[in-house]
């Protein structure tokens, strides 16, 4: 594998880096939402420490979380976007079975023993044809 294939590969690979990036904001999200779920189930008469009562509390902690779920949101926008992009760059390869390889690995995050299977391809079969996607990869990368 040559320096531009590895690139391209790296870049590939980012698919994967990307939807666990995602999985942590959706799950950042929910405990958030979680929390303000659990602020308006207070009683409506209970004071909380510092003396203020539960309304403003629960406008105060609503407007944050108003303002941090738009960052999770803009931020899970902005991965979906990238692993796109990366999409785009994969099918824009004009063989088709290079394109369904690069595809399961890369997109669908499957292990190269799953592609094989998928596939009915030999480790070698796959090897040469994805070395070839990623030299197709980083013509158009690089």
């Amino acid at each position: 594998m040559n320096r531009e294939q590895f690139n391209a590969k790296c870049h590939l690979s980012r698919v994967k880096t990307l939807k666990a990036q995602i999985h942590v904001q959706m799950i950042s999200l929910e405990e958030l939402e979680a929390y303000i779920n659990s602020i308006s189930s207070m009683p409506a008469t209970e004071k909380v420490t510092g003396g203020c009562d539960k309304a403003e509390l629960y406008n105060k902690k609503l407007t944050e979380y108003l303002d941090r779920k738009d960052k999770f949101v803009k931020k899970i926008d902005k991965l979906n976007k990238e692993i796109k992009e990366i999409e785009g760059l994969v099918n824009s390869i004009s063989d088709e079975k290079i394109k369904a390889i690069l595809n399961l690995r890369y997109i669908g995050c499957l292990t190269w023993e799953d592609v094989g299977k998928e596939m009915n391809y030999t480790e070698r079969q796959l090897r040469n044809m994805h070395l070839k996607g990623l030299t197709s990869i980083s013509k158009l990368l690089f």
